[in-house]
């Protein structure tokens, strides 16, 4: 089962910019590789683990929210979705209730694809990014 937390602040602070989401098939531009994994170091760093394998994704917010996290948003603006591997991450963040989380294998974030800024993301174990569209590795 999948444990979902919000993410920390992290991606906010590295974020910044503002850059065209490329199409899927078309390769990463290297300022848009270079942004997505310095928020992906911070944040694993954030959370007591490497970012040993990046992974990404660019979607619509609602698909990539309906698969990556489980939840239902009415909202189809572009993002980036970072999965990143290496754990066991520590979530500094509270679950529901106030519940500290158990380590995670895995993290992932869903960014705005024009601002960087993060919409959505958590921590679970075995995250797929499956059926999202190609998957391109960073790392």
């Amino acid at each position: 089962m999948t444990r979902r937390a919000p993410l920390g602040l992290s991606a906010v602070l590295v974020s910044g910019l503002l850059a065209a989401c490329s199409h899927a098939s078309e390769p990463l531009d290297a300022t848009v590789e270079k942004r997505l994994l310095a928020i992906a170091d911070a944040d694993a760093k954030l959370c007591s683990g490497p970012a040993t394998h990046v992974h990404v994704v660019h979607s619509a917010r609602a698909t990539a929210n309906k698969i990556a996290t489980g939840a239902v948003v009415k909202d189809n603006r572009p993002v980036w979705v970072l999965l990143i591997t290496g754990g066991p991450f520590s979530c500094p963040h509270s679950g529901p209730s106030n519940a500290k989380l158990a380590p995670a294998s895995d993290q992932i974030i869903v960014l705005d694809a024009s601002t960087f800024e993060p919409t959505d993301g958590g921590f679970g174990d075995n995250d797929s990014l499956a059926g999202l569209g190609p998957i391109a590795t960073l790392r």
